[in-house]
């Protein structure tokens, strides 16, 4: 009898317990899903990159599957760039979970595709995702989460040559100060940290060596660096005394690498290369 009743009341135990399960599924929800923050969590003058930072929450009291998710990144209205991530993930019951998503853009292939933005300081995107669970009596469920914002489009510093200034001239040598004009087209300062340059004349070295002089450049603004260089006649030859005191204007080809930091707090110690060639007279 004992036994018997002991069987009733385990049987009754399990069916009370398989209904309190199946009224769970019955009532189940879909995952909350938020992007939480969107950031730039990289730029320089070749390509920008966007962190989506989102959450994902489980209301239930069982775990569900995360298949996966997809982006579609579009730029003015137009897309631009797709990606899919295929693995599986689970969220515990009454959980949340973080997913960082990494978007690249490259400029190049930005411009390539709205030739209409050279020129312009942003652009205006909208980022479409759609994360695929697997969820007990709801089945395959896609959730979509949208978003839009702008991204600034950071264009290189112009460097021109504007002046190449006689200063002083001896038996022995001279001494000249280069004005060198350096351009901002951007929406944002720039602070031109130090200047590695090699200075060739008429298919000379003249100068090879560092500007530490820090100059700050406003944004669509300009100002201006100036270089000293020292000539050596009795190194460098009479082919530099010729040149110095002629008044036809010169071959040059100027290389070098500029240290630059903005005011975007995200854009600091960024490298950029120069290479200019050309004319310039030298101004007595």
């Amino acid at each position: 009898m004992k036994k018997t009743f002991y069987c009733i009341s385990a049987s009754l135990l399990i069916f009370l317990s398989g209904c309190a399960t199946m009224r769970e599924l019955a009532q189940a929800q879909q995952p909350n899903i938020s992007l939480k923050n969107i950031n730039l969590s990289e730029i320089s003058f070749d390509n920008a990159k966007l962190m989506l930072d989102v959450e994902i929450e489980n209301p239930n009291n069982f775990s569900v599957n995360l298949d996966g998710f997809n982006y579609d990144l579009a730029l003015n209205k137009t897309p631009f760039v797709k990606g899919k991530f295929s693995e599986p993930q689970t969220i515990n019951a009454g959980a949340k979970s973080n997913f960082k998503v990494p978007v690249e853009i490259k400029y190049k292939d930005l411009y390539d595709t709205f030739q209409s933005l050279v020129g312009k300081d942003k652009i205006d995107y909208d980022v479409l995702m759609g994360f695929d669970f697997n969820i007990p009596m709801l089945g395959k469920h896609t959730i979509p989460l949208k978003n839009k914002g702008s991204l600034p489009l950071p264009k290189i510093p112009k460097v021109k040559f504007d002046d190449m200034k006689l200063d002083n001239l001896s038996l022995s040598g001279a001494d000249l100060n280069i004005k060198i004009i350096v351009e901002n087209p951007n929406a944002f300062d720039i602070t031109l940290n130090n200047f590695n340059y090699d200075l060739n004349v008429d298919g000379k070295e003249w100068a090879k060596s560092v500007s530490s002089d820090k100059i700050n450049v406003p944004k669509k603004g300009e100002n201006v660096l100036t270089i000293p260089v020292s000539i050596d006649f009795f190194t460098m030859g009479s082919a530099a005394y010729n040149a110095i005191t002629s008044s036809k204007p010169l071959d040059y080809k100027l290389k070098g690498m500029m240290n630059i930091d903005t005011s975007l707090p995200i854009m600091k110690n960024v490298n950029v290369p120069l290479e200019r060639a050309g004319k310039i007279k030298i101004s007595k």
